[in-house]
Formats: C-alpha cells, sequence, structure tokens
C-alpha cells in the first residue's frame, strides 16, 4: 500500500487569499488582462504601498513579477562587486548574486542569540569592495526578526559608508508576541538614499500564484529596473496587480486571522520539536518556519542534514530542507504552514523516527 506523505516544507499558506474575499469581477478580469500597464506598475497601487505601508513618498517603486526577481534585478542594477549574506538565508540570495557578476560574503549569526543579526558583525565583513548588504526580516528560514536598535545601527553605519542595505521583507505582517517590523528608513531620511525595500502579496495575503511585487529604491535604482522589465517582461501581469490592490485596500481581517492562525500552531510546534530527545530550537519571531538544529541525531550513517532529511523521506515519508540549502550545517527546516492534523501527524512520525537515532 502506498505511504501518504507528509509535508511541512510548503512556502505556500493552506489559507484562503484575503483579495480572494473581494473578488475582482469579470469585466475588470478581462479588462485587465487585455492590456498593458505602464512598466512601474499601477499607480493606484504603488501610491498605495508608498503611502499607506512603506511611509516614503520621495522614493521610487515599481511592480514587478515577484519577489525573487524584485531582488534578482535590485542587485543586476547595482552589484559587480561583495554583497553581504548572513547566514541563515533564502536559498536565492547566493545564486542571484552570482547571477548578477557579483561575490556573496557570508556572515554567520549566531544560534546561541536566537539568529540575531549585529550591525558590528555584518559591517566588519564590509570591504572596499562591498556594494550590498541583505537583510531578510523577518527571517526565512529561522524567523528572526530584526530589531529596531540593531536596524537603527545598520541604518548609521550603511549612510556612513554608502553601502546599499537591500532588505526582503516578505513577510513583514507576519510577526508574534509584540516584535516589530522595521526597516531601514526608521533612521530618517538620509536612509533613504541607501535603502532598497522588496516586499511581496505571497505570504501576507497568500497570494503566491499571482507572482506579484514591489521594489521601493533611490529613483535611479528603480529606472534601471524599469528599463530592464521593459526589455523583458514589459510589466507584471495587470491581472496580478489588480489583485494586489483588492488585497491591499480591502478587508485586512482574513490577514489578521491567518497571523491569529500561524501563532497558534508555532506555538503548538514548538513544544513538540523540542521533546525529541537531542533536538534544539529557536523560537521563530516571524515568518512561518520552525529552524531546529538536529546536530545530535546526526551519525557515521547520517553525517549531514541533507542525508538526514532524506532518510525522513524514506523513514517516516515527511519532506523537511536541509539546513545546508540555507548555509547552515545540522538544521532542517519545517513549515507549519500547513492545518494542524497535517502537523501533528508529521510530528509524531518525525519523533518516532528519531527515537531508533538516539536509542
Amino acid at each position: 500500500m502506498t505511504q501518504q506523505m507528509s509535508v511541512t516544507t510548503t512556502q505556500s499558506e493552506d489559507g484562503e487569499s484575503p483579495s480572494g474575499r473581494t473578488p475582482l469581477s469579470r469585466d475588470r478580469i478581462l479588462a485587465a488582462a487585455l492590456a498593458y500597464t505602464d512598466q512601474h506598475g499601477l499607480q493606484a497601487l504603488s501610491m498605495r504601498k508608498l503611502a499607506a505601508e512603506l511611509g516614503v513618498e520621495a522614493m521610487s517603486l515599481y511592480n514587478h513579477i515577484d519577489n525573487k526577481d524584485d531582488i534578482l534585478v535590485g542587485i543586476a542594477d547595482l552589484v559587480f562587486a561583495e554583497v553581504v549574506i548572513p547566514t541563515p538565508y533564502w536559498v536565492s540570495f547566493p545564486e542571484q548574486v552570482k547571477l548578477a557578476g557579483g561575490v556573496p560574503v557570508y556572515v554567520d549569526t549566531d544560534e546561541a542569540d536566537g539568529f540575531a543579526l549585529r550591525a558590528e558583525t555584518i559591517f566588519d565583513a564590509c570591504t572596499d569592495r562591498t556594494r550590498v548588504v541583505v537583510l531578510n526580516t523577518p527571517s526565512n528560514p529561522s524567523g528572526a526578526v530584526i530589531g529596531r536598535s540593531e536596524m537603527l545601527d545598520l541604518a548609521k553605519l550603511a549612510i556612513e559608508r554608502d553601502i546599499y542595505l537591500l532588505v526582503d521583507e516578505c513577510y513583514a505582517a507576519l510577526v508574534y508576541d509584540g516584535a516589530e517590523h522595521v526597516t531601514p528608513l526608521a533612521a530618517g531620511v538620509d536612509a533613504k538614499d541607501v535603502t532598497i525595500l522588496c516586499g511581496s502579496c505571497s505570504k501576507s495575503y497568500a497570494m503566491t500564484g499571482w507572482r506579484i511585487g514591489y521594489i521601493a529604491a533611490p529613483a535611479p535604482l528603480i529606472k534601471a529596473c524599469t528599463s530592464l522589465q521593459g526589455h523583458s517582461t514589459s510589466n507584471a501581469a495587470s491581472v496580478s496587480q489588480y489583485a494586489a490592490l483588492e488585497a491591499l485596500t480591502g478587508d485586512q481581517t482574513p490577514a489578521r486571522q491567518m497571523l491569529t492562525t500561524f501563532a497558534e500552531r508555532r506555538d503548538a510546534v514548538l513544544p513538540r520539536i523540542r521533546e525529541i530527545p537531542g533536538v534544539t530550537c529557536v523560537e521563530p519571531q516571524g515568518a512561518f518556519y520552525a529552524f531546529p538544529n538536529v546536530s545530535a541525531l546526526l551519525n557515521d550513517d547520517l553525517p549531514t542534514s541533507a542525508e538526514l532529511a532524506g532518510w525522513l523521506i524514506d523513514e517516516c515519508h515527511v519532506v523537511t530542507v536541509p539546513g545546508t540549502a540555507f548555509g547552515r550545517a545540522g538544521h532542517l527546516r519545517l513549515s507549519y504552514a500547513t492545518s494542524m492534523s497535517v502537523l501533528e501527524e508529521a510530528l509524531d512520525r518525525i519523533a518516532a523516527a528519531c527515537e531508533s537515532l538516539t536509542a
């Protein structure tokens, strides 16, 4: 009999898209599908995001096909030098830098410090060749959130050294326990010249399939991004832009309910992970991932987290992502963006399988 696979790695929320609660009319969809938009994207969407979300009216903004490409385009217009990337990182960051001709420089955050990012440590790694520091807050995979004081220090050093801070804020709305999402713009007007914000509707509004994101950045950079997009996709899909506008301007109740659900799942999943002998796990402050340290489970037969992840698939039919994909050996990433029944079953299987490794 075929064993059902329990998936705990998904990046897509299992909830209904908030934009789906106020659906686009058929006529609106047809009208959007039959027309280009400006390469920058819908003016209404740009202004809404700038005014309501970013508070950076003096910055330029454009809409792009998704958050991944936002970051790639931003780096492509900036970098043929070094880019500092804290670990653990989202898997695409180093590859995007390499595609743009840049050189990734990795800086480890301290697990004992909750994977917190420290400004002095980051800038100690910067050289005369450093052009960009990539920040991801909340973090995928660790769930760490950069605090206000640390972000202000980062902005201060970036201004002094004329280094861009490229912030992936894809999970900005998904923060817990009073944690605050802060960008370098909190440091004041001078930070605008060194700040690049990349965001998406994919996570906060469960709109992964719409492939719509944005960049807010200094005008010369946006001009270069727009030119590049104009010769590739022309503009972000118009239907997706209208859907994003509906999400941003519509009833936010479903989005708040989704956050509450994620918090409940996190609070249920974390103790279960920590009950596994030898496994430790930093409490995520945002996003919807746990990033446990499974080094104690490794042995001669399973010497790496990648081999452990493969063994879990074979042994208990649960899918996880090895920490090596995120630049940190000895870890696994688990997602709690799925139902509690699936999570409970997956954790039951993992716990039972891991008993044999510590017996």
